[in-house]
């Protein structure tokens, strides 16, 4: 009894066919650079980075460990700090997000 109602569903779904979209985000590599703090403040030209909202930056110090940390996105650039105002280079990734839809659609023929 289950073998049946096992293949009487599957070959339900092979015959129908199905479709389906799938969406998923992507992360697309827009920037990578050095950049020095002065006093603890630089901003960073970034002409990918559009809106705020949709893209992130990774920072890592070159010098002893320090607390970096992005303090604002703009269009086009962000701002890095030292909370304890230090000098010294970083280095940066910039992602922009996007999303990319898949769509599938098969059918037997």
């Amino acid at each position: 009894m289950k073998k049946t109602l096992f293949l009487i569903l599957f070959f339900s779904i092979s015959i129908l066919g199905y479709s389906q979209d799938i969406t998923r985000e992507k992360n697309d590599l827009v920037d990578v650079g050095t950049a020095e703090l002065k006093n603890g403040k630089v901003i960073i030209s970034c002409k990918k980075c559009i809106d705020p909202e949709n893209y992130f930056v990774i920072i890592t110090p070159n010098i002893d460990p320090v607390e970096l940390f992005v303090s604002e996105k703009r269009n086009e650039s962000f701002v890095v700090e030292s909370r304890s105002s230090q000098s010294g280079k970083f280095d940066y990734i910039v992602f922009v997000k996007s999303s990319v839809t898949i769509s599938t659609n098969k059918k037997m023929q």
